[in-house]
This record gives structure tokens, C-alpha cells and sequence, in this order.
């Protein structure tokens, strides 16, 4: 994409209705540009293949095609960002979840059309996504090297095959140039009984990361694991449902009251806060603080391990926009807590591990292939291979 143009946005719903909604929401802002339209999920791949718009908006229920089976071509044929449309319930969240896990980068719940305050919120909610996602070179860089035919990625193959190794380690230093100089603060990690439970905080890109994470940790860890993923209500059972019946460790929607368990993995709720709390043996769901940016909020989630268990906590912070995590972070880097950041290359969207990492207080950072390794190490253990390949 040409970092002066406008982001090309390629339109799909089945309503006529909601696809005005969204023309004029999108084309009000001077950065977006809509250079089509699709009503079913034919129409979209053959737009998709035509236009090579920079981003599709595109609804999961499409007559023809569903949106999913085009999204699975559209992956597989033309790699492009998309950002999907679902219902607000969870029928919805649940396909929201199959989408993202075949390579949908965001999705907003579908009540563009209206008139109502939730769609205008949901309409600035897309807008600001289509100006992260459209304008990405990263993930741009990374869509145009999945694209092209049968026969160019395997002379893509071949060619990354015959070079010799000395080619490889450049590749490798050059994958992680977004951390060259960075001040990442390094020192020994702490014995794996320091830890007394693992937040992990992650947005954009955030589902199909913890599906690539979440299955490999082993079902024996020692301590608690909390996941804070910014989510509105109802999506994250669908999420912590799908993670569960994918991992080894039991996978929670967290709830209030819920008991702090070895071992067991714990979502945020939607729309609600997850705070560990004052015993340390359970978590409370709040709606306070009531002004926070998030909700969940990865970094009201750290700062109460935080109160609770001073640095002896292990926090993870992954692919997502914002800075969400970092001031919660720097928290625990003061009491000694260990931070680990996925890196730039495998992030979706590189903001809030970006704004760890330009802090000064990542103590490591992998890439997301690595970090289910990172974190069992850490605390005495290996990482396990997933059940479902």
C-alpha cells in the first residue's frame, strides 16, 4: 500500500440497507476510500481478485457463499486484511471466533445501519480498525507475501531453500529489527517458584495469536494464568470455549467470585473488568473503574495482581493496538516482576508490545511460535504440542 494514498476498502453485506450505513460512515472520513461493493460471498472474491482493495469489511451471513467460506478462499487464494461483520449475540460470537481464527484480523458487531448510540459507536469503532488494519505496512508486507499462485509460493519455497545459511541469520536479525537497540532490560529470570500467577494481555490479532499460544501450554503449570483480551460482552465465552476444548489446561470465561487454580486459565469477561482479588485466592468482574479506555483493561488487571502479589507475577504482553498494559507493566517491572513481548514481526498490530518494549521494561521478547515455550520455561515446565493440528 502507498503510505500517501487513502486505505481502498472493499464493501460486503447482503443488505443494501447496512452497506449505506456503511458508505457513509467510511466515506466521511477523509483516509478511507470505497472502491466496491459485494451482496453475496461470490461477488466478494471476484471484487477481492479484481480491485485488491487494501481491506474488506465483510458480513458472516451472505447468501451464495457464506462469509466465512469466502474469507477461507479470500486466505488462501488473495490474502488480504479483513475485518468481519457479526451478529451482537452469541450465534455471532461464535462465528466471530471461526473467523478469526482463519485469519480475519478484527471484527465489529453488525448494527452499522441503524440510528441508534451502540451503532454509532460500533461505526467509530470500524472506522478506527480500517485506520489500523488498512494502514499497517507490517501486516501489508505480510498478506502480499502469502499472495500469488500455486506456482510462485513454491518458487518462493525453493528459493528460501537454496539460500545458504549465512543469508538465514541475516533473515533472523532482520525480522526482529523493530527491537535492535531497543532497551530491553535484561536479567536472569527468577526461579520458577518466584511465580505466583501469569497475566497476559492482548488485543488486535489477539484471537488468532491465543489460539497459536494457548493450546501448547501444558495442563500441569504451577500457578493461576489470567487472559486479558479487549472484547465486547458475550464474545469472550465463545472465545474461552473454543480456546478450552483446543488446550490441554481448562480455558474459563471468567466469573465473579471464580477460585485463583493452579493451572487453570482464566478469560476477562467482555465489557468488565477482572481483578484478582484482595485474598489472592479469587477474582472479582467489576465495572469499575468506569473511565478506563478498555474494558477489560489489561493494565486494571496487572496492577491488582500487582497489589496482591508484588512482582512475583509473569506478564505476557501480545499483539494489539494502544498501549494498553504498559503503565500496569511498569508497575511490576518496579517490584521485580518479569515481562515477556511478542515481537514485531509475528504481531498483527505492534502497539501495545511495542509500547512495553520502547519502556524499557521487557525482560524478553519472541515471537509468538515461541512464547508458549517462554512462558511454561519460566515456570518449570515444557510447552506441549497441540491437541488439534
Amino acid at each position: 500500500m502507498n503510505s500517501s494514498s487513502k486505505i481502498r476498502v472493499l464493501l460486503a453485506d447482503h443488505s443494501s440497507f447496512v452497506l449505506r450505513g456503511l458508505q457513509e460512515a467510511l466515506q466521511a472520513d477523509p483516509l478511507i476510500e470505497v472502491v466496491g461493493e459485494a451482496q453475496n460471498g461470490r461477488e466478494a472474491i471476484s471484487a477481492v481478485r479484481t480491485l485488491q482493495p487494501d481491506l474488506v469489511v465483510m458480513d458472516l451471513n451472505m447468501p451464495l457463499l457464506s462469509g466465512l467460506d469466502a474469507l477461507k478462499i479470500i486466505m488462501r487464494d488473495f490474502p488480504t486484511p479483513v475485518i468481519v461483520l457479526c451478529g451482537p449475540n452469541s450465534e455471532g460470537a461464535a462465528r466471530a471466533m471461526e473467523a478469526l481464527e482463519i485469519g480475519a484480523v478484527d471484527f465489529v458487531t453488525r448494527i452499522i445501519g441503524t440510528r441508534s448510540p451502540e451503532a454509532t459507536q460500533v461505526r467509530d469503532e470500524l472506522v478506527a480498525k480500517i485506520r489500523t488494519s488498512g494502514s499497517d505496512r507490517r501486516l501489508h508486507a505480510r498478506m502480499r507475501l502469502k499472495r500469488g499462485s500455486v506456482a510462485a509460493r513454491q518458487r518462493e519455497s525453493r528459493e528460501r531453500l537454496e539460500r545458504p545459511p549465512v543469508n538465514k541469520t541475516t533473515h533472523a536479525a532482520a525480522t526482529s529489527s523493530d527491537e535492535k537497540g531497543a532497551n530491553i532490560l535484561r536479567r536472569s529470570r527468577p526461579e520458577p517458584a518466584h511465580f505466583r500467577i501469569v497475566i497476559i494481555g492482548v488485543s488486535t490479532g489477539g484471537p488468532m495469536a491465543l489460539h497459536s499460544l494457548v493450546p501448547c501450554l501444558p495442563p500441569d503449570l504451577p500457578v493461576p494464568v489470567l487472559i486479558v483480551q479487549h472484547m465486547p460482552a458475550h464474545f469472550t465465552r465463545s472465545l474461552a470455549n473454543r480456546l478450552d476444548f483446543l488446550s490441554h489446561a481448562a480455558v474459563r470465561e471468567a466469573d465473579d467470585g471464580h477460585f485463583l487454580r493452579p493451572g487453570e486459565i482464566l478469560v476477562a469477561p467482555g465489557g468488565r473488568h477482572l481483578i484478582v482479588g484482595r485474598s489472592g485466592r479469587t477474582v472479582k468482574i467489576l465495572d469499575e473503574p468506569a473511565d478506563s479506555l478498555h474494558k477489560p483493561s489489561v493494565n486494571v488487571t496487572v496492577a491488582s495482581a500487582t497489589r496482591q502479589f508484588g512482582g512475583r507475577a509473569l506478564g505476557v504482553i501480545m499483539t494489539g493496538m494502544g498501549n494498553d498494559g504498559r503503565d500496569g507493566m511498569l508497575e511490576l517491572s518496579r517490584r521485580d516482576g518479569y515481562i515477556l513481548a511478542q515481537d514485531a514481526a509475528s504481531c498483527v498490530v505492534y502497539g501495545m508490545p511495542r509500547a512495553v518494549v520502547e519502556a524499557g521494561i521487557a525482560n524478553e521478547v519472541h515471537p509468538l511460535g515461541n512464547l508458549a515455550e517462554a512462558i511454561a520455561s519460566c515456570l518449570g515446565k515444557r510447552a506441549w504440542p497441540p491437541k488439534h493440528n
